[in-house]
C-alpha cells in the first residue's frame, strides 16, 4: 500500500506542477478519435491496457505475497479508470481535489481487501 500511496501523491504532484492542465494524453487523444478512426482508437485501447496491466502488475505482486484477498483483475481496471476521471476532472477545474478523491477512494478500497502478508 505504501507504494501505490506514493504513486497516488507522484500523479498528485505531477498535476500540480503542470497546473492541472493537459489531464492524460492517451485520454485526451483517445476521446477524439474513437468515432473516426478505427486504427486510432485501438491503439490509443491499447495503451489503456498497457497501463492497466503495470497496475494490475503491482496488485498481483501484493495478491502473490497474501496482501491482497481479492482478484485483481477488477482492482487494476477500476483503478485505471478512476484515475482516468480525476485527471478529465482535475483538467476541467483546474484543481488537483477530483484526482485526489478518485485516487484516494480507490486506494481506501484496495486497502480494505489486503491483510499482512
Amino acid at each position: 500500500m505504501n507504494g501505490l500511496r506514493r504513486w497516488r501523491d507522484a500523479l498528485v504532484e505531477y498535476q500540480l506542477r503542470m497546473q492541472c492542465r493537459g489531464g492524460c494524453p492517451i485520454g485526451s487523444l483517445g476521446s477524439e478519435i474513437a468515432e473516426t478512426n478505427p486504427e486510432a482508437r485501438l491503439a490509443a485501447a491499447s495503451g489503456f491496457l498497457r497501463w492497466e496491466s503495470a497496475i494490475r502488475g503491482g496488485l498481483q505482486a501484493m495478491h502473490d505475497r497474501g496482501e491482497l484477498d481479492t482478484d485483481p483483475d477488477d482492482l487494476a481496471l477500476a483503478t485505471l479508470a478512476a484515475l482516468q476521471g480525476g485527471l478529465l476532472l482535475t483538467q476541467l477545474q483546474r484543481q488537483v481535489r477530483p484526482l485526489e478523491a478518485a485516487l484516494d477512494a480507490m486506494l481506501d478500497h484496495i486497502e480494505s481487501h489486503t491483510r499482512p502478508a
